[in-house]
């Protein structure tokens, strides 16, 4: 599968795929880079680079040197790439305990960054918890309960090699304000009464994440993306598990045609943004 827009954004890259580990590459000790996988290696390294026949025909040009990320480090590393197959271009990586062999199941990755081939794994739950926090949520959600919030206009500012955006309080409010100060994922949320303005206490959340406005022309910080939710379901599509995850934004995504019209976006996007979507091996 390709690296879709969060992928991109975590690794700081162009470019990229991930796919299923299988009990069976495993066991064998090597994994058959299918479609995507196998363009991004022959591109980088080069189709006449790389050995055809096995590795014992020729140990040195089997041997390619790659990035590997593994425990919050990168390291260089060396396995063995070929075409074992003299008339076939399946492309096969071998794998060894020492350096590099995922546990089954396992989510698979590379991209090219720098001339280099960088790849990895992680468990699933690991995988799909990039993307879930946001470190800049819990100060806007307490400038929102300002009340004399004045009107800002929308800054950027780089952090961490990505484009995040400010985020107005006053839209939040907006927003609020045209929610009925429900929670619009369902009316029937249990709320409380907020302190400091008598309302009921809501959180602002950007249906389509702040993180990917350099992706978009338009800004993201606009009423129509933003919605009121009670705090049980800010936190749920957040951080529930992908079935719950699907479902939430389901339900939002149900009403919001305007916005995905607006954006180009569709549900799927979504999924993929809130990275949810399926992942093949």
């Amino acid at each position: 599968m390709q690296f879709n827009a969060l992928h991109k954004l975590h690794f700081s890259c162009d470019d990229g795929a991930y796919s299923i580990v299988t009990p069976r590459e495993i066991y064998d000790s090597q994994i058959t880079l299918t479609d995507h996988e196998a363009a991004i290696v022959i591109n980088a390294i080069g189709r006449d680079q790389i050995q055809r026949g096995n590795v014992m025909s020729n140990k040195i040009k089997a041997l390619k040197p790659f990035k590997l990320h593994s425990a919050g480090m990168v390291e260089d590393i060396e396995l063995n790439l070929v075409f074992p197959k003299p008339d076939k271009d399946e492309l096969r990586l071998y794998l060894k305990a020492a350096i590099f062999k995922p546990s089954p199941n396992d989510i698979w990755f590379l991209y090219p960054k720098d001339g280099k081939i960088h790849l990895g794994a992680m468990a699933e739950n690991q995988w799909r918890s990039i993307g879930r926090i946001d470190d800049d949520d819990a100060s806007y959600q307490k400038t929102i309960e300002v009340p004399e919030t004045k009107l800002l206009s929308p800054e950027y500012r780089l952090t961490a090699a990505q484009i995040t955006q400010k985020r107005n309080p006053l839209l939040a409010k907006m927003r609020f304000e045209m929610a009925d100060y429900l929670c619009e994922m369902d009316h029937s949320c249990r709320l409380f009464r907020s302190r400091s303005n008598g309302e009921n206490y809501l959180e602002a959340h950007h249906f389509i994440p702040l993180a990917f406005q350099p992706i978009f022309e338009h800004s993201l910080d606009v009423t129509e993306n933003i919605i009121a939710l009670c705090p049980f379901c800010h936190r749920a599509i957040h951080h529930a598990d992908v079935a719950h995850t699907r479902s939430l934004i389901y339900t939002l995504a149900s009403s919001r045609n305007d916005l995905f019209d607006q954006y180009g976006i569709t549900t799927m996007t979504l999924y993929e943004f809130y990275n949810c979507e399926d992942i093949v091996a």
